[in-house]
C-alpha cells in the first residue's frame, strides 16, 4: 500500500509534493522556477534569478533567500519563527530587505509578492517635503539616488499642487500626489503606496503620518529620521543632532542628502557641523552639488504667455521682487519694496515684476500702488507654479523674503538678494552659482548682525525683526550683483 502511494505521488526538489502527470489537477508550480515548469521536474539546484544587487545572490531551491553571498553585510533579523523570515539574503538588504509576508512563502499571496521582488527592478518611493522651497532643496538627494541607483524606478510622492515643480525633470521616473494629513489621510496614502509595490521608501518628511502611510503601504524598507515619535515605524531610523536646547542647526539640503546616503548604505547618525557665520552653515556636500529644476516646453510657453500679457517685451530685462511669505513677520515692509522697485527701474533700466501667491495679492497691490514706476503684477496674469519657473529663469535678479521662489531662483542660477528676519538663514543654506568674478550669486541680509554665533535668529524675534534691514543695504546689494553680472 505504501509503495503504491509513493508511486502515485512525487516529491519535488524544493520540498513540495505535486501530483503525477496525467492527474486531474495540474502540477503545482515552484516559486523560483519558470511558470510553466512543475516542481517535480525542477532540477535540485539554486534558481538563476538574482534577488539583490549582487549577481551572486540567488534564490535557493526551497524558495528562500540565503546568505550565500556578500557576507560583509548584516543579515536581516527574523521577523517571526517561520523559516522564510530567518533565511533572508543579506545582499538584498541594500534594496529592500525581506518582503513583508505573513503565513509563510507557500501562500498564494506571498508567492506572487516574492516573484515580483525577484523579477522586477528596484522601486523606490520618495515622500517629498510639503513646502515649495523644501522640495527644491531635496533635489540634491534625488540626484544622489539617481546616480547611485541608475536602474531603479524612482517615484516622488508630493503634496497636491507641487507636481509642477519637478515637471520636466529626469530625477524621477514618476510623480504621484498624496496627502497623509488628517484622521484618514495615512490610510488613503497607504493604499496608494501599496499599489506601487515599492521595495523601499525614503521619507524626507518628519511627520508621523507619512511614516504610518508607508508602513500601511507594506513597503519593506522605510528610511527616515526618528522624529515625531515615529521611530518604531521605520526600518532605518536616522538620528539628527540635538542638544539640551533642542535640534541643532543642519541645513535642509544636507539633512535630505544624509537620508539618501543612509538608504544607500551610509551612516545613520548625522554629524553636527558648527556654523561658520551668521548667514551660512556647512553643507558638507561634494563639490558640484546644486539645486536642480527643469522647465518643460509647456511651462516655457506658459511663462512667455504671462510675460506677453504683462506687456514685457522679449528683449526687455526685468527684475523679480517677491514680497510675500507664509508668515507676516518674514515680510520686508511694503513701502521699502516700492522704493526698491523705483530704484531698479530708474538706475538700471529694469522692468520690475511683482510676484506673489493668490493669498498675497493684497500685498502686491499695495506695493504697486506705492510705486512711482509701473511694475507688472504677476498675480493678475494667471500665474502658475510651472509658469513661475520660466519667469524666474529669465530674470536678471530676484529680491525675496524667506520663501519658496528664492530656492527656484537658486536652482536656475539667478542672482539673489535674500532678506531674513526672525528665521535663521542657516537652516536653509543652499548651494548657489558663482558670478564671473568668483563671488557668490546670493547676498543674504539679516536683521540682527550682532547676534552671537551660537544663537539663532529664531531665539530673538524682537531683535531680529525684518524691518531692521534698511533700504540702502538692499539697494546696495542689488547694485553689486548687477554690476558684476
Amino acid at each position: 500500500m505504501r509503495s503504491r502511494t509513493l508511486a502515485r505521488r512525487q516529491t519535488s526538489s524544493c520540498g513540495r509534493v505535486s501530483r503525477r502527470a496525467g492527474a486531474a489537477r495540474p502540477p503545482r508550480l515552484c516559486v523560483c522556477g519558470p511558470r510553466t515548469q512543475p516542481c517535480s521536474t525542477r532540477p535540485p539546484k539554486p534558481c538563476s534569478r538574482p534577488v539583490g544587487p549582487s549577481p551572486s545572490a540567488r534564490a535557493c531551491a526551497s524558495c528562500a533567500w540565503k546568505c550565500a553571498a556578500d557576507r560583509s553585510r548584516r543579515c536581516w533579523r527574523p521577523i517571526n519563527s517561520r523559516p522564510w523570515d530567518s533565511r533572508v539574503n543579506c545582499a538584498a538588504r541594500s534594496i529592500a530587505g525581506p518582503p513583508p509576508v505573513s503565513g509563510g512563502a507557500s501562500s498564494p499571496r506571498n508567492r506572487a509578492r516574492i516573484r515580483t521582488l525577484m523579477t522586477t527592478r528596484e522601486r523606490i518611493v520618495v515622500v517629498m517635503p510639503s513646502w515649495v522651497g523644501d522640495v527644491v532643496m531635496a533635489t540634491p538627494a534625488l540626484r544622489l539616488l539617481r546616480d547611485r541607483r541608475p536602474g531603479a524606478h524612482i517615484t516622488a510622492l508630493l503634496r497636491p499642487g507641487l507636481v509642477e515643480l519637478l515637471e520636466g525633470s529626469t530625477l524621477v521616473d514618476a510623480m504621484e500626489t498624496g496627502d497623509a494629513r488628517g484622521v484618514f489621510g495615512p490610510l488613503a496614502a497607504g493604499r496608494q503606496i501599496r499599489r506601487g509595490r515599492f521595495h523601499a521608501a525614503l521619507l524626507l518628511t518628519n511627520s508621523f503620518s507619512t511614516a504610518l502611510a508607508t508602513w500601511l503601504g507594506m513597503v519593506p524598507r522605510r528610511v527616515g529620521f526618528d522624529r515625531d515619535g515615529r521611530g518604531l515605524l521605520l526600518t532605518d531610523a536616522l538620528r539628527a543632532p540635538h542638544d539640551r536646547q533642542g535640534w541643532q542647526v543642519v541645513p535642509a539640503v544636507r539633512y535630505y542628502m544624509h537620508a539618501a546616503l543612509a538608504m544607500l548604505g551610509g551612516a545613520r547618525a548625522l554629524e553636527y557641523l558648527p556654523p561658520t557665520s551668521l548667514t551660512h552653515a556647512p553643507l558638507g556636500a561634494a563639490e558640484g552639488t546644486r539645486l536642480e529644476l527643469s522647465l518643460s516646453p509647456v511651462q516655457a510657453s506658459r511663462a512667455r504667455a504671462v510675460l506677453e500679457r504683462g506687456g514685457v517685451a522679449p528683449d526687455k530685462p526685468y527684475a523679480l521682487l517677491n514680497p510675500g511669505g507664509n508668515n507676516p513677520a518674514k515680510r520686508w515692509p511694503i513701502e521699502r519694496f516700492a522704493r526698491l522697485a523705483d530704484h531698479l527701474a530708474a538706475s538700471h533700466g529694469l522692468q520690475v515684476l511683482l510676484n506673489g501667491s493668490p493669498g498675497e495679492r493684497d500685498v502686491v497691490d499695495a506695493i504697486a500702488g506705492a510705486c512711482r514706476s509701473t511694475p507688472v503684477r504677476l498675480t493678475e496674469l494667471g500665474m502658475t507654479l510651472g509658469a513661475l519657473k520660466g519667469v524666474v529663469r529669465g530674470a536678471r535678479m530676484m529680491v525675496t523674503n524667506d520663501t519658496g521662489p528664492r530656492h527656484i531662483a537658486g536652482a536656475f542660477g539667478v542672482p539673489l538678494v535674500s532678506l531674513f528676519g526672525p528665521t535663521d538663514p542657516r537652516w536653509t543654506t543652499i548651494p548657489v552659482a558663482s558670478l564671473p568674478d568668483g563671488s557668490s550669486s546670493e547676498a543674504i541680509l539679516i536683521a540682527n548682525t550682532g547676534l552671537p554665533l551660537e544663537r539663532l535668529s529664531n531665539d530673538d524675534p524682537e531683535g531680529s525683526r525684518i524691518d531692521r534691514i534698511g533700504l540702502d543695504a538692499v539697494a546696495g546689494a542689488c547694485d553689486r550683483l548687477l554690476e558684476v553680472r
